[in-house]
């Protein structure tokens, strides 16, 4: 379920798809003008994530051992966000995952989530670019988690890293655009 779309709709205001990056996500919905449907659609697209993984673990951790239990979450965590990221009821073009992909960490991992959310909200506010900032956590994600895994995940650290590193590449490649635009106004800023 897109989000973006659905609060677009009660709220009133244009479909996403039809403005700005014409990306149905929260930062194209504050785009919109109304700040509200942009914090509904974030807090939809955080909450589908978060909720995905929570209630998976809690679920899973009664009716399975602890190995299977863990590949359930990895399992979910992935499907929940390339389901927002290639939605079927939408063609296959959803969001870019950022919202989604915080809420799955902080479920997965408080540590690892509130890193991620911070390094997010530090670079947006010195840029005031969300897709640097996206990117920027994207690709810090796997550094930073490399060493905070063990906290929690010290017996099944490959498995754990893997899905992470997915989470990463998931983002990265939905914000190949952002990358090369950022790529050429460096190179032009550069001169």
């Amino acid at each position: 379920m897109s989000f973006a779309i659905l609060v677009s709709r009660l709220r009133g205001v244009a479909d996403p798809r039809e403005y700005g990056s014409k990306n149905p996500g929260a930062t194209n919905v504050f785009r919109s003008g109304d700040r509200v449907a942009g914090l509904l659609t974030f807090l939809g697209d955080f909450g589908k994530g978060y909720l995905s993984v929570f209630v998976t673990n809690s679920t899973s951790a009664l009716l399975l051992d602890e190995k299977n239990a863990l590949q359930v979450i990895i399992f979910v965590s992935l499907a929940v966000v390339l389901g927002h990221i290639y939605p079927i009821f939408h063609g296959f073009k959803g969001g870019k995952g950022v919202a989604t992909t915080f809420g799955v960490l902080l479920a997965f991992s408080v540590v690892i989530g509130v890193i991620a959310a911070f390094i997010w909200l530090v670079s947006f506010f010195i840029t005031r670019v969300s897709g640097f900032a996206a990117v920027l956590t994207a690709f810090s994600i796997p550094i930073l988690a490399y060493f905070v895994i063990d906290l929690d995940y010290s017996h099944d650290f490959w498995f754990v890293y893997g899905m992470i590193c997915l989470l990463s590449i998931l983002l990265l490649l939905r914000h190949s655009d952002n990358i090369y635009a950022l790529k050429k106004k460096f190179r032009l800023t550069k001169r």
